[in-house]
């Protein structure tokens, strides 16, 4: 069951003996959102993606819980978290041995491009239908920005010509991952990860050259502190 769930990207909370019963159905989902929240991380960053937890134990409203269960997956080997008081802050994070309990290296890497690829792909569904949504360090919220324009521009129908993108399929790639190639000059850890940017830029653009004909829509956009169209 759970190898099933990391292949299908939806990882939910292990079982914890007497937690639903000593906290409550809505804690414990909310502990889960907490567990899924990590397994999205390490999907998006491998090894190197944390969780706050003064945010999620603000979010789930009973620091008890929080602790008793990271006390659990902790022993059982899920997760760790580090502290640091004098900062005030504490992270926490899934540990990729556990999950390779459960699946192979390979197996795992391919989930990380398939939720990569998933992630930066465009589709032909999604409809943008806010004008007026502003990222904030990271945080999506209101403040009185409005970009009508930007909506609009969401939901504009385009295609690609396919032939010319296969074409020119290799310099198409190469201007496609030209800025991950310059992170990993500096990180040279991007290109040892097998779900590297750089894999995905290639399966994204082999998409494109499959889908001739297809019709596309940027989505929704969102608006960055200085008013600036973001994705």
């Amino acid at each position: 069951m759970i190898r099933s769930q990391i292949l299908d990207e939806k990882l939910v909370l292990p079982k914890i003996t007497g937690f639903e019963e000593k906290y409550g159905k809505e804690i414990y989902r909310k502990v889960d959102y907490m567990f899924q929240a990590m397994f999205r991380a390490y999907l998006k960053q491998g090894t190197k993606g944390t969780i706050s937890l003064p945010y999620w134990i603000k979010k789930v409203e009973n620091v008890k819980a929080v602790n008793s269960a990271l006390i659990v997956l902790s022993k059982s080997g899920w997760v760790t978290s580090i502290a640091n008081p004098s900062r005030n802050w504490a992270e926490a994070y899934i540990n990729e041995d556990k999950l390779l309990e459960y699946v192979t290296k390979e197996e795992l890497a391919q989930v990380r491009l398939n939720n990569k690829f998933n992630a930066y792909v465009l589709t032909n569904t999604e409809k943008s239908t806010s004008n007026n949504k502003v990222r904030v360090a990271g945080k999506v919220m209101e403040t009185g920005l409005v970009r009508e324009g930007f909506r609009k521009a969401g939901n504009t129908e385009f295609q690609f010509d396919t032939g010319t993108i296969a074409k020119y399929q290799d310099e198409v790639i190469a201007l496609v991952n030209k800025g991950i190639e310059k992170m990993s000059k500096k990180h040279t850890s991007i290109k040892e990860d097998l779900a590297n940017y750089a894999v995905t830029g290639e399966e994204v653009v082999e998409s494109y050259i499959y889908a001739e004909g297809m019709v596309y829509t940027s989505g929704q956009n969102n608006i960055d502190w200085r008013g600036r169209n973001i994705k």
